[in-house]
């Protein structure tokens, strides 16, 4: 037979305490006192009704036995632990005045009495142990007090009266500083507990969530490489029947097979960056030449869909940000390409930089079409199909803005989307500065 788990069974009386260290050190405590007071009381109130035959005294030990079962209905049936354990700390404030009383000529009937800020601490914590305790010790040292030249055969006199009275003070500061001290490391160990809870959590949800885009992912692409493979598919066969020439036919093909490769490869970014795998080269760049290429770039680009491209540019020609040039290039490059694309004919595209918390910011602004607020947000989502004037029919890949803010980020930067004053779109980037070569 295994006596362990019989007897946590009973000093735990059948609660579960795995995550509850406090309550499981509670409830041993208070099995423990209720055991031990009921077996005292019963031991006296035998011995008091049948060998002194005191009966008043047996009385109130009878009274005792009666209230520590109370007490034990309370705590194993009715599962009332603060009820219970309220009835325990009256029980021992009697009992241990009462010792003290009664053997007033005996080390003992003193002794004991320390024990009950231990206790009542320890089963009521020390905010709600204090008030029972001063009661206590005012009876007691009411007692102590009257009791002088009485007590210890005539020997108890101020200095016993004042000893007891810094005992009881000492007693009761080490008890209540010791719960104390125990409550804030059980609060912190809480709070740990807590916080690691809150991140295993956080990072389920994440891998859940990064799950639910990788099926996600896998849909949109399946549906994106159907129809370019859908066009070749039916001019192979139109070529492999006669229907079209081959000189007709290798451009579209052509296009169709870059347009493919285009979506790999953003793919392939995409995924660097989900692993953390997107590496960057960090050199001096002269925002200055940056924009210079940039507009090198695309200002033929937008004459000849007959739009404006204006460059305003308030910083310093040596103005120096470290960065890795051909990503930098790609995502301004892309911004810049969505707005020709999806700005209307006469409209304007103005790329604008200024200098911003200790960094550079760079926004790009179009004119019409815009873009409702509550889906702004969303085209930074992979693969997003907005159903409006502002659609994929340029055939690009949809995770372009999910890769610019990629690179951005590893850059220590961020990128922001709103409504522009032009009525388009406007996105900003930021990237940290660093205002001279190193």
């Amino acid at each position: 037979m295994n006596i362990k788990p019989m007897l946590m069974r009973f000093l735990l009386a059948n609660f579960d305490t795995r995550h509850d260290l406090l309550l499981k050190r509670k409830l041993i405590l208070v099995t423990s006192l209720q055991t031990m007071v009921l077996i005292i009381f019963s031991f006296f109130a035998v011995f008091n009704f049948t060998v002194t035959l005191d009966f008043v005294v047996g009385s109130f030990d009878a009274i005792g036995v009666v209230l520590t079962i109370i007490a034990i209905y309370l705590l194993r049936i009715k599962r009332r632990i603060d009820l219970s354990i309220y009835m325990v700390v009256v029980i021992l404030f009697i009992f241990l005045n009462a010792l003290a009383a009664a053997n007033q000529n005996v080390s003992y009937g003193i002794i004991w009495t320390f024990f009950y800020p231990i206790f009542v601490i320890l089963l009521l914590g020390h905010k709600r142990g204090l008030l029972p305790i001063v009661l206590f010790y005012m009876v007691l040292l009411t007692q102590a007090f009257i009791g002088i030249g009485t007590w210890q055969n005539g020997v108890w006199d101020m200095a016993s009266f004042v000893r007891l009275t810094f005992a009881s003070v000492v007693v009761t500061y080490s008890a209540y500083f010791n719960e104390w001290s125990l409550d804030q490391s059980y609060s912190e160990l809480q709070r740990v507990r807590q916080r690691e809870s809150d991140a295993a959590k956080e990072y389920s949800d994440d891998m859940l969530k990064m799950l639910e885009n990788k099926k996600q992912l896998l849909v949109d692409v399946s549906h994106e490489l159907r129809t370019p493979l859908s066009v070749i598919k039916v001019y192979l066969e139109a070529m492999e029947d006669g229907i079209n020439n081959e000189a007709e036919s290798y451009p579209v093909l052509q296009r169709k097979v870059n347009q493919i490769d285009r979506l790999i490869q953003d793919i392939y970014l995409i995924s660097k960056s989900d692993i953390n795998q997107l590496n960057i080269e960090k050199k001096p760049i002269y925002i200055s030449e940056l924009l210079a290429e940039l507009e090198l770039s695309f200002q033929t680009l937008a004459q000849n869909k007959n739009l404006t491209l204006d460059f305003q540019n308030s910083l310093d020609d040596n103005c120096i940000i470290f960065g890795d040039w051909e990503r930098l290039i790609q995502v301004y490059s892309n911004l810049l390409q969505n707005s020709l694309s999806y700005t209307d004919s006469g409209g304007l595209i103005r790329l604008k930089t200024i200098s911003m918390n200790d960094g550079i910011q760079i926004s790009i602004a179009d004119s019409s079409p815009g873009v409702s607020v509550s889906e702004q947000q969303q085209l930074f989502e992979r693969l997003y199909r907005q159903e409006s004037s502002r659609n994929r029919a340029t055939g690009g890949s949809g995770l372009g803005l999910a890769i610019c803010k990629a690179l951005i980020e590893i850059h220590g930067g961020n990128i922001s989307i709103a409504s522009s004053s032009l009525g388009g779109l406007e996105l900003s980037t930021w990237l940290p500065l660093n205002e001279k070569k190193t």
